[in-house]
């Protein structure tokens, strides 16, 4: 896996074996590991990944592959995901060229959601709880703000440790 984020911006230290003549791209794929919502309306998400990797003298179609491909047959999910043919998830991207984004048109599950950089739909918001996520509810109509006092004790407190920056 390939990582490119806001925590750890990777890629560009990566480049460098990529640009090995004859390099096996089959096996690698992309991902942001995380990268927080300021950083993907910024920078991008994966598709920014593929043209830094495309600007570098990685070829267009090992790129994409990374991006799409890759991931799906390592998960499993080729019969569902990542290219394109009968009975497979209809998400596509329509783009003027080889890596060249933004998309011109964006179709997901064989419907245009977004052409020309405008939503062509209103979008539908996740059920995330039929999705498995949920919020933690603690009944806390029996505490006592007291119980949340703690004994003051003079001194340094350690409050965070932090030893480098790989997560």
């Amino acid at each position: 896996m390939l990582r490119h984020s806001s925590l750890r911006p990777d890629l560009p230290d990566l480049l460098p074996a990529l640009k090995t003549p004859g390099l096996d791209t089959s096996r690698l794929m992309l991902t942001t590991d995380g990268s927080s919502p300021a950083h993907i309306l910024r920078e991008g998400h994966i598709d920014a990944m593929v043209r830094q990797l495309v600007a570098s003298g990685v070829g267009p179609m090992a790129a994409l592959q990374m991006a799409t491909r890759n991931p799906a047959l390592y998960l499993g999910k080729d019969a569902d995901f990542g290219g394109i043919g009968p009975g497979r998830a209809a998400d596509i991207l329509v783009l003027d060229g080889p890596a060249e984004f933004p998309p011109r048109a964006v179709y997901a599950g064989g419907e245009l959601v977004a052409a020309e950089g405008v939503l062509a739909r209103e979008m539908e918001s996740p059920d995330w709880a039929k999705l498995g996520a949920r919020i933690p509810y603690t009944d806390v109509s029996g505490l006592d703000p007291q119980d949340l006092l703690m004994p003051y004790v003079p001194g340094p407190v350690t409050a965070i440790s932090f030893y480098n920056s790989v997560l």
